[in-house]
């Protein structure tokens, strides 16, 4: 499980990069909490609570990245297993680790350059959205166009071209059902997001 634990690595890696900014907007949701709740917490209590929470994304990322692992691979297969992909899972998890180091590759550069520049963006700064103005869009277009990634668009590419050669489905069907389903999960995401209070 080579590829696992490169993509563990990191994934911990770019929380690393990224630890101050996420200390400074802790410190800002616990501060806001306890305002909203009229509870007036002490700057020391909100600093450890802020510093605990961004050490914890640290510890986590491995954790959510096996997980995520999992979750992906198995839904990928079902979904493939339609298209008659040949049987045999473990050859998935195997190439599925593989094709996480490229957006994991892509959370460090993103961490990379937040970083050097100081300059937090919810979205990746290798994406379409990175180009637009966050307030001169609509959230859903601004939403749709951060999905519109190097990383990630190359992550699907590899799903296609997996599935292809490991999993032998034509290749047009296997790229055509990859195009389908990064299509319906950036579209199902941001339709919820239309539903989440701001």
């Amino acid at each position: 499980m080579f590829p696992l634990i490169v993509v563990c690595i990191l994934r911990a890696l770019g929380q690393v990069l990224t630890m101050d900014q996420f200390y400074r907007q802790y410190m800002d949701i616990v501060y806001n909490m306890g305002k909203n709740t009229g509870n007036q917490i002490p700057m020391d209590q909100i600093e450890n609570l802020a510093r605990g929470m961004s050490i914890a994304n640290v510890f986590l990322s491995p954790v959510s990245s096996v997980f995520e692992w999992l979750i992906l691979t198995l839904i990928l297969y079902l979904i493939f297993r339609l298209a008659k992909c040949e049987k045999g899972l473990k050859k998935y998890f195997s190439m599925m680790a593989y094709i996480m180091i490229i957006p994991s590759v892509g959370g460090v550069l993103n961490a990379l350059y937040i970083y050097f520049t100081g300059d937090y963006m919810l979205t990746m700064v290798t994406s379409l959205a990175s180009l637009l103005n966050a307030d001169t869009v609509s959230n859903f277009v601004y939403g749709i166009t951060s999905q519109i990634e190097v990383f990630n668009i190359w992550t699907y590419v590899l799903y296609g071209i997996g599935f292809t050669y490991t999993g032998g489905v034509q290749k047009r069907l296997a790229y055509i059902i990859s195009a389908a389903v990064f299509i319906a999960l950036h579209l199902f995401w941001e339709a919820l997001s239309l539903y989440r209070p701001t």
